[in-house]
């Protein structure tokens, strides 16, 4: 019934329940990343009392308490986790980011100076830079990106289900993000993709997240390893 202390390290650790069959959705998409596909997860929520059966099926632990609550994250073993995700328990109720971003705050706080990698859900776009400036290392406003998908469908036929594809691990490419080397000498943007594509047949570099983690398409934008 949720009472159980998380023994495992390394793990990945959710914050809130959106329901089964989102939970659900979420975990078959860590089982398919490489990285985090062996990844021990762990759940904290006090909307319901006992672990449903297709999560225990699948080895995800139940912690049942607020997940803001620090004996719940302690019980959760929050100091021992890789990432925490961080979810709304409603998607149409944007009044709780408020929550959201209690639960951010009080992850930081137990943390301390514990490097854990933070994810949190935004429902309203306004509330994007406080979730931040809490500590959150990464916001994905899910509603932003309905209203985007939706505009960009009536406009570019298809679109979707290429885009489906790119942010889902279970079929075709996805989109990553990599450090510039620390080796690596001042180059060309454009030369670069170049010797990218000569060693790699399936990486195509389509552009640099600059300091304002803003995406530029220029070819003669200088890599280097000095960049942050």
């Amino acid at each position: 019934r949720g009472l159980i202390p998380m023994t495992k390290d390394h793990h990945v650790l959710i914050l809130g329940f959106p329901g089964v069959a989102q939970m659900n959705q979420i975990i078959s998409e860590i089982r398919m990343e490489e990285e985090l596909k062996t990844a021990a997860l762990c759940f904290i929520t006090d909307k319901i009392q006992e672990n449903p059966d297709s999560l225990s099926d699948r080895g995800v632990h139940f912690i049942h308490g607020k997940p803001s609550s620090e004996e719940a994250l302690e019980k959760a073993n929050l100091r021992q986790a890789s990432k925490v995700i961080i979810l709304a328990d409603n998607a149409q109720d944007s009044d709780l980011d408020g929550i959201t971003l209690m639960r951010i705050l009080n992850v930081k706080r137990v943390l301390s100076e514990k490097e854990v990698y933070v994810l949190a859900e935004c429902l309203d776009l306004k509330n994007e830079q406080l979730m931040i400036q809490a500590g959150a290392d990464e916001i994905i406003a899910v509603n932003s990106l309905s209203a985007g998908l939706i505009v960009q469908g009536i406009t570019s036929k298809g679109i979707n289900l290429v885009l489906r594809d790119l942010i889902s691990n279970k079929v075709g490419f996805q989109f990553y993000i990599q450090e510039v080397p620390r080796d690596l000498p001042p180059i060309a943007f454009k030369l670069f993709c170049q010797q990218v594509e000569e060693k790699f047949t399936n990486v195509r570099p389509i552009g640099v997240l600059n300091v304002d983690r803003q995406l530029t398409l220029e070819d003669d934008f200088v890599l280097s390893s000095t960049m942050q």
